[in-house]
């Protein structure tokens, strides 16, 4: 990162994206939506992170349909955790 003073913004933000992922994750274990997973913190970092990737695809001007198949995958891969 070219601006040092950044660093702990991003970090805040990132750590608050994630909790806010953790605490849906387990909602939705709660609920049956979602089998147990034995770490929801990797989880939600697994989702920051995509969440991050797809901000970058639709900025790039990717088709939506090329984004919407890639939620896909995305939601169907939390099905097999």
């Amino acid at each position: 990162l070219s601006e040092p003073a950044l660093v702990p913004v991003l970090q805040q933000a990132t750590a608050g994206i994630c909790q806010i992922f953790e605490q849906a994750l387990e909602r939705a274990v709660a609920c049956g939506e979602l089998s147990g997973c034995d770490d929801r913190v990797a989880l939600a970092g697994y989702l920051q992170c995509v969440m991050s990737g797809l901000r970058t695809q639709v900025k790039s001007g990717l088709p939506a349909a090329s984004i919407r198949a890639t939620v896909a995958v995305v939601m169907a891969s939390l099905n097999s955790v």
